[in-house]
């Protein structure tokens, strides 16, 4: 062979490795800068989502209590309202401002969450001042309540297609202007496939207005109660299992011994034809009363009406003795049932001591429980004041915009951790149902919620 060939050939090699060399690593560079450009975007894409769906929980909060302050009909709480306002509204308009939308846009939306914060903050100052509400801020309260509601529901469309995926966040510079853009009547969004609309609420186990104060209380219905043992609590929990008609019983493991502020001992039980269902039960230490149940049980086809499923709760209470229980609202979710429940003292609903009890609506077993608020709460016998407030008294303190529908007593707990008790007076405003609480001893307004009624049950918020 001609050495010239020869050394043309090697060349040749070289040169080929070479250029074999510099696609490999260009390859590499590029996967690598794509792999991270990608990333960016997720990250980005993962921010503009936390924005939006803060946005809407803030424009939700704003909505609600706009809506309440529309009926409330007191300094105490016009103050507290037009203060959540305020912040509330401030927050949304940061979080709007972190969205990839044109700042054209954007223009509507923020002038009403802007006025909606100044509004609220000169409005504080003239309830400070003990000026009364006019009627023209009666009216702007109107205009804002009523965009207010109409921005929220569309969020809350655009976040539901969203969490079901049909709808990305790159979508939402699309339909900003149909939701952020001027406000058009009877014009509704393009977005399909909504399934969840604004009142339904994921929560299984959800605690109400009346649950947020027992974390900073002693367990007072069992605080000085002798102390069980775990031999005990263990047969405490068959007895329960027997009851819940949850099925046979093939193994039950004790966990731990819980040292929180109610201490318990925890179980975990396993159901003989259900191999892959996992109970929970928790048993409190002292009086060994039942505190939790939390069922991984998959509800089949819905067999039982939701009053049957509503019978078979009352009277699993009535089998663990928990005794002058009263059903108050439901909610429903899937085919489940959940249905809360709180202490009757005289024909008043004591509302601290409350117990929540799920239904699986396809066979009536007792497949959730909780009782935290009744354990922290619970006296047999309270001592109550003298009504200075009479019943026809309490109506004529609230707004008189609204509706009447009717009242009881109601004991209620208070953010310093004490109690009061209140006529509960259940009204209608716009089609809106509220509960506002006044109290019988100097006639305050001392709550108000709104109620979510749908056909899956009633939430207060």
């Amino acid at each position: 062979m001609n050495p010239l060939s020869k050394d043309k050939s090697k060349i040749d090699r070289t040169v080929y490795r070479i250029l074999m060399l510099v696609v490999i690593v260009a390859s590499v560079v590029g996967i690598y800068q794509y792999r991270e450009i990608k990333a960016l975007q997720n990250d980005l894409q993962s921010n503009y989502q936390r924005a939006f769906f803060e946005l809407t929980n803030y424009v939700d909060n704003v909505d609600n209590h706009l809506s309440k302050a529309l009926i409330v009909n007191t300094k105490y709480q016009r103050n507290m309202l037009a203060n959540s306002l305020w912040k509330e509204a401030s927050f949304a308009q940061s979080c709007l401002g972190q969205l990839p939308i044109s700042n054209t846009a954007l223009d509507n939306t923020e002038r009403f969450l802007s006025q909606v914060g100044d509004y609220c903050y000169s409005l504080n100052k003239d309830i400070s001042n003990n000026e009364p509400l006019s009627e023209e801020d009666i009216n702007h309260l109107n205009e804002l309540s009523t965009f207010a509601s109409d921005l929220n529901t569309k969020l809350q469309e655009m976040q539901a297609s969203i969490q079901s995926g049909t709808m990305k966040m790159k979508d939402i510079t699309g339909e900003a202007k149909q939701v952020f853009g001027e406000k058009q009547q009877d014009k509704p969004t393009n977005l399909t496939s909504i399934e969840k609309h604004f009142e339904d609420y994921p929560s299984l186990m959800y605690d109400g207005p009346f649950s947020d104060h027992v974390t900073k209380m002693q367990p007072e219905y069992i605080k000085d109660g002798p102390e069980i043992t775990k031999e005990k609590a263990q047969e405490i929990v068959q007895n329960i299992i027997s009851k819940a008609n949850v099925g046979e019983i093939s193994k039950i493991d004790f966990i731990d011994e819980c040292s929180g502020t109610i201490p318990s001992y925890d179980f975990n039980i396993k159901i003989k034809d259900h191999p892959e269902r996992q109970i929970t039960i928790e048993i409190t230490k002292k009086l060994g009363k039942l505190l939790l149940i939390t069922d991984n049980y998959s509800s089949g086809e819905t067999k039982i009406s939701d009053e049957e499923a509503i019978a078979k709760a009352e009277k699993f209470l009535e089998s663990i003795e928990m005794q002058n229980m009263t059903r108050n609202y439901y909610q429903k979710s899937g085919n489940r049932i959940t249905i809360d429940f709180c202490y009757m003292q005289d024909n008043i609903a004591v509302y601290p001591d409350l117990v929540k009890v799920e239904v699986s609506l396809d066979n009536g077993a007792i497949i959730g429980y909780e009782s935290h608020g009744y354990i922290m709460c619970h006296k047999q016998k309270r001592d109550l004041p003298k009504v200075n407030i009479s019943d026809r008294s309490a109506r004529e303190k609230i707004n008189k915009s609204v509706e009447f529908l009717n009242s009881k007593l109601a004991i209620i707990p208070l953010e310093s951790g004490k109690e009061a008790l209140c006529h509960e007076v259940h009204c209608k405003f716009r089609d809106r149902e509220y509960i506002i609480y006044v109290n019988v001893t100097n006639g305050h307004e001392e709550k108000v919620f709104k109620l979510l009624v749908s056909p899956n049950g009633t939430l207060s918020i």
